[in-house]
């Protein structure tokens, strides 16, 4: 869902769209930023509720700030009816609606995805020159987080080729990759063991990353290639010095004594919590292996 840049984000354009006509130069587009950050930083920001909410917006920040999954629906219908194409309000209506029934989800995520897909296109918001580039335009970041859970939910599902192939057109729209498809998409060829694919990947790849490196490490171990196994296991440890800590702390059943100092909320990258997080969001991948952290320590040690 999305946080509070986006938000800032949002009204700030709104706001520029609004006096576009007083921008003659750099300085006047400087002068209106600071005019909004003024009077965007002066508001209460006291967090939306059912009642305290105007907009669509508001009212999408009250459903997520509700304690019932009653008054969040409350919250979204009211949304919707102020704008009717809220995508995150869409999308959260779908998570609740459907919390309990995921295959329910998953073909309501898609008709939504292509309903969406077609609206951004006939409404000017993006066009073919915007390929690459959908998490830079502020309109298409719904869809983007719509595309991700539509994504993980396939995981979850186990659809995995069709994960690949979602993997490979959220490269294509955003390739900066802000959402991480990079990572599920390398565990994912991973667990099909599909070779010629992930070093294809990887050799567009500017900077090793151990959520890159180590599940190629495991496809090599999964085929057999015990050498280029080693390989990237090695660069592994090389951009994630807590490898070997990490190894041993499964070996030696102490994970847990890491797991309780972790944030609820990200994790500290280059660190063992950047791999224990890999290791419980690609279990699908790892679970497939029992064998590769006790191989891994064994060649690290």
């Amino acid at each position: 869902m999305p946080g509070p840049t986006d938000r800032v984000l949002k009204e700030m354009h709104a706001f520029m769209d609004l006096h576009q006509d007083e921008i003659n130069s750099q300085e006047d587009m400087e002068k209106l930023l600071h005019e909004f950050m003024i009077e965007y930083n002066s508001r209460d920001k006291t967090p939306k509720s059912f009642e305290t909410s105007e907009t669509a917006d508001d009212y999408f920040e009250a459903a997520c700030n509700a304690e019932t999954k009653k008054e969040a629906q409350k919250c979204l219908k009211k949304a919707l009816e102020l704008d009717p194409d809220h995508t995150d309000a869409l999308h959260m209506s779908l998570d609740l609606k459907y919390e309990d029934k995921p295959d329910t989800k998953l073909v309501k995520y898609k008709e939504l995805l292509e309903k969406e897909d077609k609206r951004l296109h006939e409404q000017g918001v993006v066009g073919e020159e915007d390929i690459g580039e959908y998490w830079l335009i502020f309109g298409t970041r719904p869809y983007m987080r719509l595309y991700n859970d539509y994504l993980q939910l396939l995981c979850e599902l186990g659809k995995f080729s069709l994960a690949a192939d979602v993997c490979r057109d959220m490269l294509r729209l955003n390739s900066s990759d802000n959402l991480g498809a990079r990572h599920t998409y390398m565990h994912v060829l991973a667990l099909l063991e599909r070779l010629e694919e992930a070093e294809d990947f990887m050799e567009t790849v500017e900077h090793d990353e151990s959520m890159l490196t180590m599940p190629m490490a495991v496809l090599y171990y999964k085929i057999g290639d015990m050498n280029q196994a080693k390989v990237f296991l090695k660069r592994t440890a090389a951009v994630n010095r807590d490898l070997m800590k990490f190894l041993r702390a499964i070996r030696n059943d102490t994970l847990e004594r890491y797991l309780d100092k972790m944030e609820d909320y990200g994790y500290k990258p280059f660190s063992i919590e950047e791999l224990i997080v890999e290791m419980m969001d690609y279990r699908y991948l790892f679970l497939t292996v029992p064998g590769f952290y006790d191989w891994a320590y064994s060649v690290l040690k």
